[in-house]
């Protein structure tokens, strides 16, 4: 079997969806009922190629507008040859355009991923809520990360449960190895000390992951050996430094920025992400990925 994957997240870009997009095309590569499978990561920063191993190619391309999307997606499934099965790791614009041409131009099976708030969201134009509905409808499977966003999808969309499959994010068989040099490296670069208790979060700092929440428990704490270890970037980051020195806790919430975050875990006490569902705007978290890890 040769599978070509489409995805607009992938490493070096960090994020959830981006490392389900390098799990699940790892996985495959290394199955024996797969031949070749190619990754086409659009919207990169840079274009250029790589081959990870024999059966797996990533492809990357800079070119960002509509147009070329849909250009990039038409000729590299025509370049590679007679693919068997196409994949597209997000919805809108990659996912529409896969299915529309994946299935209705080189009739080939074609699976879209979906995650939470891409299809439930209520915000946004009518015409890209229109194309996200198309694709659930019209993609060979729909893929959803959990059970609860299956079923949130479907009940949302009217359509029959069974249109769905869930595909849970594929975990390595080994755990990452971080070397006690890294741990004390971190320590030092984060000014945290050996007998600090840390709590851990690790995502996108928007609402639904519930990132101010930790910040209250923590004021709550009078303990100065209890520290607050952020990792990754978004929105509420200013909002969240803002409540970090209103509450007076200088030193004890740490800011780690966007970052593999594979190596800090082992500077944590015990992980949090408190999680949410906005149910009026759709804003859900399906399924954490950083829980798995």
């Amino acid at each position: 079997m040769r599978v070509c994957f489409f995805t607009t997240d992938f490493p070096p870009t960090v994020g959830g969806i981006s490392e389900f997009s390098r799990s699940i095309a790892y996985h495959m590569a290394e199955s024996q009922d797969v031949a070749r499978v190619h990754v086409v990561a659009l919207l990169n920063r840079e274009s250029g190629t790589e081959t990870p191993n024999m059966k797996l190619t990533i492809i990357r391309d800079s070119r960002k507008s509509f147009i070329s999307i849909a250009w990039n997606i038409f000729r590299y499934a025509l370049r590679f040859g007679a693919y068997d099965v196409f994949h597209a790791t997000s919805v809108f614009p990659v996912g529409f355009l896969t299915v529309l041409i994946g299935r209705y131009i080189f009739r080939k099976p074609v699976f879209v991923t979906f995650y939470g708030t891409d299809v439930l969201a209520t915000l946004g134009s009518k015409k890209t809520k229109w194309a996200k509905v198309w694709t659930l409808k019209h993609a060979t499977k729909a893929l959803a990360f959990s059970y609860s966003t299956r079923d949130e999808a479907a009940q949302r969309h009217s359509m029959p449960v069974e249109r769905f499959e869930v595909v849970y994010y594929p975990l390595s068989d080994e755990p990452p190895v971080i070397s006690p040099e890294t741990v004390e490296s971190l320590r030092k670069k984060y000014g945290i000390a050996s007998d600090d208790f840390v709590v851990l979060f690790v995502g996108h700092l928007v609402r639904r992951k519930g990132p101010e929440d930790l910040v209250e428990a923590l004021s709550l704490i009078k303990d100065e050996k209890v520290k607050l270890l952020f990792v990754g970037a978004g929105p509420m980051e200013a909002e969240l430094r803002s409540r970090s020195e209103s509450h007076g806790l200088g030193t004890r919430v740490i800011f780690a920025g966007a970052q593999d975050a594979k190596p800090l875990y082992p500077l944590a006490g015990v992980f949090s992400m408190p999680s949410f569902f906005y149910k009026e705007e759709g804003d859900i978290e399906g399924l954490g990925i950083v829980f798995l890890a």
